[in-house]
């Protein structure tokens, strides 16, 4: 059912230079790098600093491609004015806003496949067609809960949903004009939980073969629920649960597969368990994360990169952390980059860059040397206190974007 005409779709009415016949939308983001004493305010505003003081020789290598990063934009918790917008980042430091579509909720979670990017709201499911990213449609909205994470089984043209405080929602996507939910998996061991308990629910997921790992997590620091769970997804349309462990004292929230192990991130420490035998999850090692909250990651190879809300020194600080993790049995932090965002609650790393999802905006770190990330940019995509969440990255050939421009 394409529900399009529900949903209001325009660009926002801001001060954005309009080009061309058809009003392409294109804007300039605030950029700002942040290096050595933070300056002083002057009349209650904090003055950005200057870009090219302190830029530093890097080609973001893309070669024939553009790059675009897509993130949420709202004024969390409240429901106003709430959207996405696609940015062009193939310049690092000159990233610009190609276009903004507004959303009926704050958005949490995206992920792409092809031609569709799916995105998970309050209350629904939504898809966009965005093979022109200066103007992504809306082709169809589910009625779904909403969560942290989306993941894909491209081969199975199915999506699976961290679908909170109602476990995790199992959606066939192989029409994108009309999604169905098949599938869904409770929190407790019974797919047909209501989850009433609003502090508790599937944060994180990740899949191998016939088989979903969900991260359980519980903001009631008193009942000590935190999880794994395993589900045997071989019948997606009638899942199984066939494992749970505790994952106290690691509150986990994100979680990642390596090999046989899967990485569970949250608050104070990380924890790493071994599914070798899937029915019967063992941790085998904790690392301990004072005054952070790790988030949701992204493994590249041996490395695990993690955003973190900062507690201390000052909650002003959001956290990019690296871990090796070529170890499963001894983690290694090789690195911690602080960055003045508030927190940080997504990344994704595509060759040498991590993107980061932040309170204060869009972070691009050159990470080609784990030991010592160094932050390229901190950008404001709209305005300075909008709440930037969730991430994609998408690569599309150049001429698309030759196309664009042709046409204006």
């Amino acid at each position: 059912m394409n529900l399009g005409a529900n949903v209001p779709l325009e660009v926002e009415n801001r001060p954005y230079t309009l080009i061309g016949k058809r009003e392409t939308v294109i804007r300039k983001w605030s950029s700002l790098i942040i290096k050595g004493p933070r300056p002083e305010k002057r009349g209650g505003a904090e003055p950005p600093l200057s870009l090219s003081k302190f830029a530093v020789p890097f080609h973001c290598e893309v070669g024939s491609m553009k790059r675009v990063v897509v993130t949420a934009d709202s004024h969390f918790p409240t429901k106003s004015d709430c959207g996405f917008a696609m940015i062009d980042v193939s310049n690092p430091f000159d990233p610009v806003v190609i276009s903004r579509n507004r959303l009926p909720d704050h958005c949490g979670s995206f992920a792409s496949s092809n031609d569709a990017l799916y995105c998970s709201i309050p209350g629904s499911f939504l898809i966009f067609d965005i093979s022109d990213p200066f103007l992504p449609k809306l082709i169809s909205r589910l009625k779904a809960n909403g969560g942290c994470q989306i993941v894909i089984s491209q081969k199975k043209g199915r999506v699976f949903i961290a679908d909170w405080k109602n476990g995790v929602l199992v959606i066939d996507v192989s029409n994108s004009f009309e999604p169905k939910i098949i599938g869904r998996m409770g929190c407790n061991g019974d797919e047909k939980n209501t989850g009433e308990i609003n502090p508790y629910g599937v944060s994180g997921l990740t899949i191998r073969d016939k088989l979903l790992f969900a991260s359980i997590m519980d903001y009631d620091m008193l009942q000590n629920r935190e999880a794994l769970y395993v589900f045997d997804i071989s019948k997606p349309g009638n899942p199984k649960w066939i494992a749970r462990v505790n994952t106290f004292p690691c509150r986990g929230h994100g979680i990642v597969l390596k090999r046989n192990c899967v990485v569970i991130v949250g608050l104070r420490s990380t924890m790493v368990i071994d599914i070798s035998r899937p029915e019967e999850p063992a941790v085998i090692s904790l690392i301990e994360t004072p005054d952070r909250f790790g988030m949701n990651p992204w493994l590249s190879g041996d490395f695990l990169y993690v955003p973190e809300i900062v507690y201390e020194p000052n909650r002003r600080l959001a956290g990019l952390r690296i871990f090796d993790i070529s170890n499963p049995l001894h983690l290694k932090c090789v690195s911690e980059l602080l960055i003045p965002a508030r927190a940080a609650t997504n990344v994704k790393v595509v060759g040498s860059l991590a993107y980061l999802a932040c309170q204060c905006g869009i972070a691009i770190v050159d990470v080609s040397n784990p030991e010592k990330p160094v932050l390229l940019n901190l950008c404001s995509p709209c305005e300075v206190n909008r709440i930037a969440e969730g991430i994609e990255v998408i690569d599309y050939r150049d001429e698309v974007f030759k196309e664009r421009e042709r046409v204006s």
